[in-house]
């Protein structure tokens, strides 16, 4: 039990700076602090960059104190923002600072107005961010309780049902009873405002309303809306998609599926089916937030991941591998290969005068990342030989020479310094695994997205699985590759014979969407029918669409850039307040992760809770609006899309335009198509598309016919 509260002189000083309803709000901190220095609401953290024992608590949102508990006193050693916490390196904690007796009343500290004083309640618009300006009435207006949602952001009201042309008038309601008495207030908003006022549970958030934005809050308030987020994800009903879940072990089956199909979905259940068999299960994703989702779906379902199931990215999966063996690669930066390319290609030139030599750098980054290394090439015969998917003109022999006498000059500044590139991992650690088989950790390997891998990637996945003398004789393994052409962002096309994939016989297709309304499902579609060179390459699974009718796609054109978010913003608050949707169920897909940065500050700004898909805390599940490229949004599924960013220049981008030959222009354009499909096609209910006027991108042009513009 703590025997007094001290306080320093930097905190008396930072402590009589504040509004006096801070002051009461900091007060009631202490005082939990003084008799529960570890309950959840305070948030307590030693910090570990100081020598002394100094610890930082939550007194609100934008607010941190600094204390330490030392010969049974609480000592009080500074409070202000959270720049405290992260300075708190630079200042000092001498021994010998003096402290102070702070008095605990039992009461508030607010000093009681005289009868011409107007009565404040006890909160300060202060302490919440752009809450908007409010009057205070006077006291021959204020009879009653203190309206303290006159503090509250105005978006917080707005996700408690409060429509926007009220939540003025609430805020500058003279007490609590006229707010509530307000006409037109709907009647679940109202008992929530009520619940929120009286009940000793949520005062916490009548203290900082950003703490209504959790899914345990909301949760607690009857009626209100369930989100959409996880029964989206984790519906599997239909029984063409169970039949692959039940299927019995194959050594491999190839899963091809359109989007909205359930391909995740089904690798999710069959991954829980095996595991449950008592079989050491994988679960391999392309990038890093798919696999950190798939990992919280499962849980979701059956609580913690058991030791027998796993799930990670295949790079992850690589440099585990080649640890075990002390294989480290060092890897060079961006800047550093590019470097090394342009040289190696300067030398070239200078002594051969083949025409392919002419085509830009960018030619020259994806031939070696895509082709060469992601085919595992490892001599010009073999590199002359193969055939190129994605083209309608080959490479002739001649031109294919040139080529690999850059990737060898390359190859060799990069051996110089002792360094890989990021496309040699799947190439070092075949090779380590073809000489030195492993005894797998894995029966089975389910493997999601896989048309975004090379085929030396998929090779070496299978080598994890394969027969070989260090696994147990009669042992059955299997892999399960899921998987969709027409959302191929990074491949520049390969047959899955190159990556050691017998195909016939073991392929499974699911033809029809059942993620997206047919109106978004035709919209998506009809811009795929300008992919020519997808198109030709005979992989594209032409989906069937349910009769799930909904609204159309919705073109909106803002002012500028910055207008795009503004209007996001509302959209938002719009949806919120009329009960349809909870912020969880919401996700702004950017080209960029610039676009992605902005979005959010804009968001953030307004008191809305969002995450960005690179956070180390990303839960698909929680009460925050998600904030990701287009890129990092494969395989998941969302209730509501805004796909910002279809501008001139952005979408597409700009880099690959510049290429000097006609067919890699096109190429390039069809996989920035491929990009906008990937991103509509995210959008289970409504699907709303942003530009700027004047500026539109080529793909809203079209997309005209299929799209409604938002007045």
């Amino acid at each position: 039990m703590i025997a007094d509260v001290l306080m320093s002189d930097a905190f008396e000083q930072s402590f009589s700076r504040l509004p006096f309803p801070m002051r009461d709000i900091v007060k009631r901190k202490i005082r939990l602090l003084s008799e529960n220095p570890g309950h959840p609401s305070l948030n307590s953290h030693r910090l570990h960059n100081v020598k002394a024992n100094i610890w930082d608590c939550y007194i609100s949102e934008s607010m941190r104190l600094l204390y330490e508990i030392k010969d049974n006193n609480l000592q009080l050693w500074d409070i202000g923002p959270h720049s405290l916490v992260d300075n708190v390196h630079l200042r000092g904690f001498a021994a010998n600072t003096r402290f102070s007796r702070m008095d605990q009343p039992a009461g508030p500290t607010t000093p009681q107005p005289s009868l011409d004083e107007p009565k404040k309640p006890a909160f300060a618009p202060s302490v919440f961010k752009n809450a908007g300006p409010v009057s205070i009435p006077s006291a021959a207006m204020q009879i009653g309780t203190p309206n303290a949602f006159a503090y509250f952001q105005n978006a917080h009201l707005r996700i408690l049902g409060v429509p926007s042309h009220l939540v003025g008038p609430l805020k500058r309601a003279a007490s609590l009873e006229s707010a509530l008495e307000l006409s037109g207030l709907p009647e679940l908003t109202r008992l929530w405002l009520e619940e929120l006022s009286t009940s000793t549970d949520l005062e916490d958030v009548m203290f900082d309303s950003s703490r209504l934005l959790y899914r345990s809050t909301l949760n607690r308030f009857e009626g209100y809306c369930e989100g959409k987020i996880k029964r989206l994800m984790l519906n599997l009903q239909r029984p063409e998609q169970q039949q692959y879940v039940d299927m019995e072990r194959s050594p491999l089956i190839l899963l091809k599926g359109s989007a909205g199909s359930g391909k995740t979905t089904v690798g999710i259940y069959r991954a829980i089916r095996l595991a449950e068999q008592g079989r050491r299960v994988l679960v391999l994703t392309f990038n890093r937030t798919l696999s950190s989702v798939t990992k919280a779906l499962i849980e979701e379902l059956i609580g913690p991941l058991p030791k027998n199931l796993q799930v990670m990215t295949l790079h992850s999966l690589m440099i585990q591998f080649l640890r075990t063996r002390s294989i480290e690669l060092h890897i060079a930066d961006d800047g550093m290969t590019r470097k090394f390319l342009y040289d190696a290609l300067h030398e070239i030139r200078l002594k051969d005068n083949a025409m392919v030599l002419q085509r830009d750098q960018i030619f020259f980054e994806e031939e070696i990342k895509r082709v060469i290394k992601g085919l595992g090439m490892k001599s010009l015969e073999e590199y002359k030989a193969v055939e190129r998917y994605g083209r309608k003109t080959a490479l002739s022999p001649k031109q294919r020479e040139a080529v690999w006498k850059v990737y060898e000059a390359y190859q060799r500044r990069m051996l110089h310094a002792r360094l890989h590139d990021w496309a040699d991992y799947a190439a070092v650690t075949l090779e380590t695994l073809q000489d030195q088989p492993v005894a797998s950790d894995f029966d089975d390997i389910i493997v999601d997205e896989a048309q975004d891998l090379r085929p030396v990637d998929l090779r070496v996945i299978q080598q994890f699985v394969a027969p070989s003398p260090a696994k147990p004789e009669g042992a059955v393994h299997s892999v399960m590759i899921l998987a969709d052409a027409a959302q191929t962002l990074y491949s520049r096309g390969f047959s899955w014979k190159q990556a050691g994939i017998q195909a016939r016989g073991h392929t499974v297709i699911l033809r029809k969407n059942y993620r997206n309304t047919r109106q978004v499902a035709e919209a998506a579609a009809h811009l795929l029918r300008n992919n020519i060179l997808m198109l030709a390459a005979q992989e594209y699974v032409d989906p069937e669409w349910t009769q799930r009718q909904g609204p159309s796609p919705v073109l909106v054109k803002a002012a500028n850039a910055h207008a795009q978010f503004e209007l996001v913003r509302e959209r938002i608050l719009d949806l919120v307040s009329d009960q349809v949707f909870r912020l969880s169920d919401f996700v702004v897909l950017c080209p960029t992760n610039q676009m992605c940065e902005q979005c959010q500050r804009e968001l953030d700004h307004s008191g809305l809770r969002t995450v960005l898909h690179k956070d180390s805390d990303f839960d698909l599940l929680e009460e925050r609006i998600k904030i990701m490229t287009i890129h990092s949004a494969k395989g998941l599924e969302f209730p509501v899309v805004f796909l910002v960013g279809l501008t001139m220049g952005v979408l597409p981008s700009n880099q690959g335009l510049q290429h000097s030959e006609p067919e890699e222009v096109q190429l390039y354009l069809e996989q920035q198509r491929m990009l906008c499909y990937v991103g509509m096609t995210r959008a289970a209910e409504a699907l709303y598309l942003l530009t700027i006027k004047g500026s539109e991108s080529r793909f809203v042009k079209e997309l005209t016919e299929k799209v409604v513009m938002w007045e």
